[in-house]
Formats: structure tokens, sequence, C-alpha cells
């Protein structure tokens, strides 16, 4: 989570005025069997030390965090039968669980939908945006589609009526990103939206990514 640069984007967000955080999954870095090194790669492992490292370590500044789970998250759940997503949420009443993969969140008029996908970068950051805009239901699309998972950014401004935001990340390099030729881009954005009557107005994205990481703090 690279906690450190983690607790100064949310000091960020406190100066910003930001009303709330959207978090789209992967808290927990999951049960060691993601592929076949990740057990290695790991200086926590196991569903309740994970679970109480986020508890202890992740912000806690007065802002509220709404979040899903990702595969990673999804791994301990599977291997356990216990989502410990939902025991964090019950630890930290500042962190709001929506459920596993997807939720969509309502804030007056603007409808808000948080996605964790699954599959690896596609030849073009936008089109896995695309073809997932492409399957959605025309009566289930959101204003605005935020999307985890690929540790890479990108943003695709108005799709079959949909604002997309592939989001960055807060992990450095891992030995196996390494392996694939893969380097995630550690950073967040803060969103503001202005809404009228037919849905959004403006949208300004304000970006802050981080160059400079923890090695090895994955």
């Amino acid at each position: 989570q690279q906690p450190t640069l983690l607790h100064k984007a949310y000091d960020i967000m406190k100066e910003q005025d930001v009303k709330f955080v959207l978090h789209c999954g992967d808290l927990l870095e999951g049960s060691g069997k993601m592929h076949r090194d990740q057990l290695y790669e790991m200086f926590l492992v196991g569903g309740d030390k994970l679970r109480e490292y986020i508890v202890s370590i992740y912000p806690n500044n007065g802002l509220k965090t709404k979040f899903i789970g990702g595969n990673h998250d999804s791994s301990l759940f599977v291997e356990g039968g216990i989502d410990p997503l939902s025991l964090i949420a019950r630890e930290r009443k500042d962190m709001e669980y929506l459920g596993m993969y997807s939720a969509t969140i309502k804030i007056g008029k603007l409808s808000i939908q948080l996605m964790h996908p699954d599959g690896g970068n596609a030849y073009a950051r936008s089109y896995r945006q695309q073809k997932i805009i492409e399957q959605l239901a025309p009566e289930k699309k959101p204003n605005v589609l935020l999307i985890g998972h690929y540790h890479t950014s990108n943003i695709l401004p108005q799709y079959r009526g949909v604002y997309a935001f592939q989001l960055p990340c807060f992990q450095s390099q891992t030995p196996y990103l390494r392996r694939k030729g893969l380097m995630p881009e550690v950073g967040f954005a803060i969103l503001h939206f202005i809404v009228n009557a037919k849905g959004i107005h403006s949208v300004r994205v304000d970006y802050f990514p981080f160059f400079v990481v923890n090695q090895g703090d994955y």
C-alpha cells in the first residue's frame, strides 16, 4: 500500500476539501497464491495479519473511504471462506465496504460505479475501458466509471455517455511485475464534478503522481 505515500495522499485530499475517498479494490495483497512467487514477495502472510495491518496503518484523518474488493482481496475469501474486508469495515468506522468487484453509489443525480475487473492491460490503455462500457446495459450505465486493477491511469471522457477513469495504484514494482516488464503508476486523482439537471455539466481532474516510491514496499 506504500503507507507513507498513502498518508501523504490523504493529507493532500484533506487540504483540498475532498468529501470522501473511493478505492477500487485490492487493499490486501492476498493469499500468497496469486502467482508462483507471490508468497516470497510478501512481508505479511495470512488474512488476520493483513487485516490487522490495514486496520492499523490505513490513513484515518477524518476522510470517509468507500471501497470495494479486488481479486487479491477475494483470494483470501476463496482460501478461507471469510471476507477480511467486511471485518476491516467493522473495526474502522471511517471505511465503508461496498462489496466485491463492483458497486454503484449515488450522489444526488450522479451515479458512480466502482469496478475491479480481471485480466491484464491491453495493447492500448483505453481498450479495456471501451469494452467494459460497451457491455453495460443502457439502463444501468453510470455517469462515472472508476476502474482499478490495472495499475495504470487513463481518462476516457465520454464513451456511450460514460466518463471513465482508469486509476493508478499505491504499489511499487514487485518482482512479478518486473518479470512481466510492467511498471505500475503510483498516485491518485481528485475528481471535481458540477452537475446540472441533465447530468454532468463539467468534470475536472487533478492528478497527483508519485515518481519516487519506496522500493520493495509492496
